[in-house]
């Protein structure tokens, strides 16, 4: 009998579980939302040592797919943390 209850609460919980699932599409934020994620990042500036030039250095916000799939070094010691 105490079987027949575990099994009986064991499948009720499953069966909720899998009817509480929502059939979910991709959703995209609002315009206004999408516009300040876009926003270019405003550029980093270096001045000499007399003060008389500067240069403005531009970066991408995101990196590209290129980057993204390039094979990464480590560093000697630094792939070791798994263990820690």
């Amino acid at each position: 009998m105490k079987r027949f209850i575990l099994n009986f609460i064991a499948i009720i919980c499953f069966t909720g579980a899998t009817l509480a699932q929502e059939n979910l599409t991709y959703q995209k934020p609002p315009q206004e939302i999408l516009e300040l994620v876009d926003v270019p990042l405003a550029p980093s500036t270096l001045i000499d040592s007399d003060a008389k030039r500067i240069v403005f250095l531009y970066r991408d916000q995101f990196k590209s797919i290129a980057e993204l799939s390039e094979e990464e070094m480590h560093l000697g010691g630094i792939n070791g943390l798994k263990n820690m």
